[in-house]
């Protein structure tokens, strides 16, 4: 029974009853300099290519606190993950993550800037709950100063029961199906994908799980424009012109 266990919850095994990924679903990409066309995302496996700059990017933070580790939430890590979908595909980039347990607020914030000057995502949703407040506030009074650009807003106040489980587990269609991909240096995130849902730490998974389902589609954004372009098209002439309905 306890080598079955052992096999069954082996992150380079298939996913077994206890662990939700299967590493082998995994999509990885290496990024290539090309001179002026910049950085380009390249994954083998799919024989795609992107160029970084093509990619819509969005930011989450995720304030775990700060000091002495005892008095932090236990096995919580402050973290923060870019990602993005190019609008002509259904493939999901994952560009930078960072998870650290930290004694000084200012030393996150100074991950925060120092993340957005290199990628300059659209925007940064962020957990204003607790000490996160605190922090949101802080990051508003530096903007003008560190960032004058950077724009960031609160992560929804869901209330629901187990809604971070529900927002994790909702990874696993478009993880399974290929369309996340990361960069292998990304061990952490890797890492709490393995061990999900028995691992200490969930920190950057539910920041990507929270990016899915804010940013991320399950088809192309260009469909999806193209679906309410016409929707909207049909929804004008099939109105009354007596009525207006």
């Amino acid at each position: 029974i306890r080598f079955w266990t052992q096999e069954q919850n082996n992150p380079d095994k298939a996913a077994g009853t206890l662990n939700k990924f299967d590493r082998r679903w995994l999509h990885f990409y290496r990024t290539e300099e090309r001179g002026e066309k910049g950085t380009y995302l390249i994954c083998d496996k799919c024989k795609i290519e992107v160029p970084l700059h093509a990619i819509p990017l969005y930011g989450m933070a995720d304030v775990a606190g700060f000091g002495e580790t005892k008095l932090m939430k236990k096995g919580a890590r402050n973290a923060l993950l870019i990602g993005g979908q190019p609008v002509d595909m259904i493939q999901k980039f994952v560009v930078f993550t960072w998870a650290m347990r930290l004694k000084k607020p200012s030393t996150f914030r100074e991950e925060l800037y120092k993340a957005h000057k290199k990628y300059n995502p659209k925007t940064w949703r962020i957990d204003d709950k607790g000490v996160g407040s605190t922090m949101y506030g802080d990051i508003l009074e530096e903007i003008p100063k560190k960032c004058p650009r950077m724009n960031i807003s609160p992560l929804p106040h869901d209330t629901k029961k187990d809604i971070k489980d529900s927002d994790i587990q909702g990874l696993i269609e478009p993880i399974s199906s290929g369309q996340v991909h990361l960069h292998e240096s990304m061990t952490d995130l890797i890492s709490e994908m393995m061990q999900y849902p028995h691992g200490l730490t969930k920190d950057l998974i539910d920041m990507l799980a929270k990016l899915n389902r804010l940013y991320w589609m399950r088809t192309k954004m260009v469909d999806v424009d193209k679906y309410a372009e016409e929707s909207h098209s049909w929804s004008v002439t099939s109105r009354s012109p007596t009525t207006g309905y």
